[in-house]
């Protein structure tokens, strides 16, 4: 998020009746960072609705933008990576809005560039 005052005015929200109870959630998970356990998790910005939201995206896991050492601290389309680009795309695309949309992630851990996989030979 490029503009100072759409993100303070996003975390100003995230207990609004739409949010809250995710962002509860995810009060209740959350660990300071850096993170030596489970991970990072960050906020669901009040732009996307939460509850009232007629899509859920289910993104594999927080990227750095979503870092309040770096980013938002938030999972939001405006936030300054390829996700959230690729997003507003897509919804753009078939006329839908962020407050249609409500991400989630499906683990904590961010991801992790990983070897490519070496077949098994069974013998």
């Amino acid at each position: 998020m490029r503009d100072p005052a759409f993100k303070a005015e996003q975390l100003a929200g995230v207990h609004l009746p739409s949010v809250t109870t995710v962002n509860q959630l995810v009060e209740s998970l959350r660990e300071p960072e850096p993170s030596a356990g489970r991970g990072w998790v960050p906020y669901v910005a009040p732009l996307h609705v939460g509850s009232e939201a007629r899509i859920l995206s289910i993104l594999r896991g927080p990227g750095s933008m979503t870092r309040e050492t770096k980013g938002s601290g938030m999972l939001c389309v405006e936030n300054d990576d390829d996700s959230a680009a690729l997003q507003c795309q897509l919804l753009a695309s078939v006329d839908l809005t962020p407050a249609d949309l409500t991400p989630r992630i499906t683990h904590l851990t961010p991801r992790i560039t990983q070897q490519p996989h070496t077949p098994r030979k069974w013998t």
